[in-house]
């Protein structure tokens, strides 16, 4: 059997990012999940405005 010893290493600019992250806006965490459960969160218009900033990373 091998023994695996896994380590990260963080750097400054990313320690401080995750400082001075903002919270989780929970409220609005809550309002999607009840829109996905029923039925209403994916509309055409979100969808196309989705793909297209896919899109637009990808070119």
């Amino acid at each position: 059997m091998t023994e695996v010893n896994d380590s990260v290493s963080l750097s400054v600019d990313a320690v401080q990012a995750a400082e001075t992250a903002s919270d989780i806006r929970f409220d609005r965490v809550n309002a999607i999940r009840a829109a996905i459960a029923d039925g209403t969160y994916e509309t055409p218009d979100k969808l196309d405005t989705a793909l297209d900033r896919l899109l637009d990373r990808l070119s």
